[in-house]
């Protein structure tokens, strides 16, 4: 059973951390709560990011040395842009696991169920089976989460078109 997907990772507690509460930058770090994200950081006001605001998050690894991974969203009730920085882990992150998280998160957004991401055991259930796969393509990607979505997370996310790839001209640049 495994217990990390990249930078997604249970505690020994039980619950799913995103980020590394030990690692540099004061151990930033998101914490996946029933109620919702909690975002830790060092020296900053925890605050309660409540799933029923969240209207979609993504990934935004650290592509640098010198950069800051984090995760992204858009909150409703104000509308407003929402990021959480986090603390890397001493080891490496595989490309496979950050393509799988991403898509995890972007079919989530899709299905209007984010707030799965709350629930430890269904996560575990979903974390298990992605884990032990290594995509090598963004197709690849949300292929495997689409599958296993469907078997073990019982969602069925709705067919999405793919940002990152065209799938028709369109007719105002392309007589």
């Amino acid at each position: 059973m495994s217990t990390r997907l990249g930078p997604l990772e249970r505690h020994p507690d039980g619950r799913w951390l995103l980020g590394d509460p030990e690692g540099k930058k004061g151990g930033a770090h998101v914490v996946l709560e029933r109620e919702g994200l909690r975002h830790r950081a060092e020296g900053a006001e925890e605050k309660l990011t409540p799933w029923g605001r969240c209207m979609e998050l993504s990934l935004r690894p650290k592509t640098s040395p010198w950069g800051t991974s984090r995760l992204e969203g858009l909150l409703r009730t104000p509308y407003e842009p929402w990021q959480a920085p986090f603390a890397h882990h001493a080891r490496r992150y595989a490309q496979g696991d950050l393509l799988v998280l991403g898509e995890l998160l972007c079919q989530l957004t899709a299905a209007h169920a984010l707030d799965r991401l709350g629930d430890p055991e269904w996560l575990q259930h979903v974390v298990t089976p992605l884990a032990a796969e290594e995509p090598f393509s963004p197709r690849g990607a949300q292929l495997l989460v689409q599958q296993v979505l469907r078997t073990a997370g019982g969602l069925v996310t709705p067919e999405q078109p793919r940002r990152d790839f065209i799938t028709e001209p369109s007719p105002h640049h392309f007589p």
